[in-house]
C-alpha cells in the first residue's frame, strides 16, 4: 500500500520540479525559483497536465488517454498551447502550457481532468495552485527572480 503524500512533501516536490517548455524555437528549462532568462513570463499561462489524477500513479496508456482528452478539451475552446513537460528526478508528466487562459479557467480545467494542483503565471508571479480549495501551495515573485 503506497503512504499518502503530505502537503509539505509536495512542497519540497514543487521546488525540484523542472519544466522545460518550446520557446522562440529553442527549449526553455526552469523551476518556480530558477528562471533562468526568458520573455516568456511576460506571458500569462498555464502548465496543466491530466496524467496521474490526484497524485495517484497510472500507467502510461490510461495517463495517454487522459492527456489526449485534455488536449481535444483545449483544441474545442480554442486554447494556444504546446506539449511540454513537468516532472522532478525520473518522475516526470507529459503537460500542456496554454497561454493566455486566465487563472480561474486555468483551475477549472484541472478540477476537470482531476488534479491536485496546477501552474500558473500571471506575469508577476508564478504560482502552484491547489486546484480543489484554490489555495496557493507554492509561489514566487517574478521581478525578484529575473
Amino acid at each position: 500500500m503506497s503512504k499518502e503524500i503530505t502537503k509539505e512533501e509536495i512542497v519540497e516536490i514543487y521546488k525540484r520540479n523542472r519544466f522545460t517548455i518550446p520557446y522562440n524555437n529553442v527549449e526553455v528549462t526552469f523551476t518556480i525559483n530558477d528562471l533562468g532568462y526568458s520573455d516568456i513570463y511576460k506571458f500569462s499561462f498555464a502548465i496543466i497536465t491530466a496524467e496521474n489524477p490526484m497524485n495517484k500513479i497510472y500507467p502510461n496508456d490510461i495517463n495517454k488517454k487522459h492527456n489526449n482528452l485534455l488536449e481535444i478539451k483545449l483544441k474545442d475552446l480554442n486554447y494556444k498551447y504546446e506539449k511540454c513537460i513537468g516532472g522532478e528526478g525520473a518522475h516526470c508528466e507529459n503537460s500542456f502550457i496554454i497561454y493566455e487562459i486566465q487563472k480561474d479557467e486555468a483551475i477549472n480545467l484541472g478540477l476537470e481532468f482531476k488534479q491536485y494542483s496546477i501552474f500558473y503565471n500571471d506575469k508577476s508571479f508564478l504560482t502552484y495552485i491547489e486546484c480543489a480549495t484554490r489555495d496557493i501551495i507554492l509561489e514566487t515573485n517574478i521581478s525578484r527572480k529575473i
